[in-house]
């Protein structure tokens, strides 16, 4: 009985770890969220009609349910525990795991147990790595919702955007509220940009950040708020 109220409470323990690693997949999946829902806004379009897509994948991955199938079944186990005569006689799924000496092994058995596949090279830092829930795929859509390569100019500006994106979570304090500071948007070869500049620069503006931009030419857009340096052999 003593061993299995320590088996119980090893797995009690790695079921809490198992949440942490549940719940830290639903904020980057709630992150990813933020970041598709700001490249998709109408005034994110570049050249073409062309938009920027953040889609995420499933396929290849685990399956995040496993993870509230082991919490579930712990916790049950836990409140059996509370009452000595049911925690004696019943198989819980605690006592099927009793036989699996290390916590590793424990730990991968649980998840064969309670929804995952069987496979040859299963690794406890894959089942601990909130990564391993999902993939990602960055794409270039035409208007028609086709993917495409996108020119030079195109892609740089996915690029900027996808960047903007990600900062714009940083930016965030728990008030929704955006932090005070000096943000910037560097753009090199900005006049091989074309109307995406103007995109662009159309977003800092809205989001109070100064463009530093780089080109033989440059962009005159602002007379009023826009410096010109020119470099000199």
């Amino acid at each position: 009985i003593k061993n299995r109220k320590l088996n119980s409470r090893k797995l009690q323990k790695l079921s809490e770890i198992i949440d942490d690693v549940s719940n830290e997949v639903s904020s980057q999946l709630m992150d990813i969220r933020i970041i598709s829902n700001f490249l998709n806004s109408e005034d994110k379009k570049i050249t073409g009609g062309h938009k920027v897509d953040l889609d995420v994948i499933y396929d290849n991955v685990f399956k995040k349910e496993w993870m509230n199938n082991f919490t579930e079944e712990i916790n049950k186990d836990i409140q059996y525990g509370m009452d000595e005569s049911l925690f004696e006689t019943l198989k819980t799924f605690s006592t099927e795991l009793e036989s699996f000496p290390t916590l590793e092994e424990k730990l991968k058995e649980a998840f064969y147990r309670t929804g995952g596949t069987r496979g040859n090279r299963l690794e406890v830092r894959d089942l601990l790595n909130p990564k391993s829930y999902y993939g990602l795929k960055f794409s270039i859509k035409s208007a028609q919702g086709n993917k495409t390569a996108g020119s030079t100019s195109q892609t740089y500006s996915a690029i900027a955007l996808l960047c903007m994106a990600k900062l714009s979570l940083i930016d965030k304090t728990s008030n929704s509220k955006v932090r005070k500071g000096i943000r910037y948007m560097a753009i090199d070869e900005a006049e091989g940009l074309g109307s995406n500049f103007d995109m662009l620069y159309n977003i800092a503006k809205a989001n109070d950040y100064q463009i530093l931009s780089l080109s033989i030419n440059p962009n005159k857009i602002d007379a009023e708020n826009q410096n010109i340096y020119l470099l000199h052999n």
